[in-house]
């Protein structure tokens, strides 16, 4: 029987832009020291389809093994952590897919925000805010009740999100040009970004930015950095923005009844580029009552994954 301390363990972060996968070896006291790593393409399942997610998935995996001079068959436990494999169905689907390919002894898949809260809190308590071309909060307290806010999509929700943001730009753009609200460097930022030459062309480019999300969002680091400016359209952006994660963390700590401080895990572009916006998102935080402690911002969430699986594994090697 393999003992903890020599059980190899396999991370994967499937993304919706990209895969990463990491090989550790567990060390005495639930530490880890990586063996080999493995990147390729998306594995969200919602954004590139099910057969191209786990084309992508095998392939970090097989690159992380293949680093560390390892076979899949020789791990004890693999945890795969994925945008898109929130639902039910997506998580049997993929844990099935995972059995079928023998990748280790014992497999396991989790929300993503769980591998985010892991990579900041080994204790597995507390409140990861994801904000990138999407947005979510979910924790878990002590006795490992999990609730979750957020995180319906671009068409339903992920508020405070890139895609939001980068959308409240360009209908600021739209409501400039009316005479609506202020002028705002939004404008020119907007027609760089979208290489327009004017706001009447914006309502035609509109069709090519329906169904990419990812572009929209990619607006919202600009949006940031206008509203740092001082830029007053921009700044009301970013302030409801902020408000609105600030929102999400609230609802998730209530629904657990966090009375006192708790671990916070920041994750996703928006949050992890902008110490500005942070801050913001922070203070919006505080209005609520809640003053989170410590605060760690997660890049890789590939860390908590890893994690998980050394504390599954330590925990029976069942999941």
């Amino acid at each position: 029987m393999v003992s903890a301390k020599t059980a190899l363990v396999l991370g994967i972060d499937a993304g919706g832009t990209k895969t990463a996968a990491c090989v550790a070896r567990v060390a005495g006291g639930g530490s880890f020291r990586i063996l080999g790593k493995g990147k390729a393409g998306a594995g969200n399942p919602v954004a590139v389809g099910f057969e191209e997610a786990t084309q992508n998935i095998e392939r970090a995996m097989a690159a992380a093994c293949r680093n560390a001079g390892l076979v899949p068959r020789k791990l004890n436990f693999a945890v795969l952590a994925g945008a898109g494999s929130g639902t039910a169905e997506r998580q049997a689907a993929l844990l099935e897919w995972m059995r079928s390919k023998q990748v280790a002894s014992c497999v396991e898949i989790v929300p993503d925000p769980l591998a985010v809260l892991a990579a900041a809190s080994p204790s597995l308590w507390g409140i990861a805010l994801v904000a990138g071309t999407g947005s979510i909060a979910w924790g878990q307290d002590r006795r490992q009740r999990s609730a979750r806010a957020g995180g319906w999509g671009y068409f339903l929700g992920d508020q405070g999100s890139g895609y939001q943001i980068g959308l409240a730009a360009l209908r600021a753009v739209c409501r400039a040009a009316d005479g609506l609200d202020h002028p705002t460097q939004l404008t020119q930022f907007v027609f760089s970004e979208l290489r327009l030459k004017s706001v009447a062309e914006l309502p035609g480019y509109t069709a090519k930015l329906a169904g990419d999300p990812q572009r929209v969002a990619g607006l919202a680091r600009g949006v940031v950095k206008i509203a740092r400016s001082g830029d007053i359209v921009a700044s009301r952006i970013v302030e409801q923005a902020a408000r609105d994660l600030a929102e999400l963390v609230a609802g998730v700590a209530r629904r657990l009844g966090f009375d006192g401080p708790f671990p916070l895990a920041l994750s996703g572009g928006v949050l992890s580029r902008s110490i500005f916006f942070r801050e913001n998102v922070l203070a919006k935080l505080k209005l609520y009552n809640f003053a989170p402690e410590p605060i760690e911002v997660v890049r890789e969430p590939l860390m908590g994954c890893i994690r998980l699986a050394i504390h599954r594994w330590m925990l029976g090697g069942t999941p």
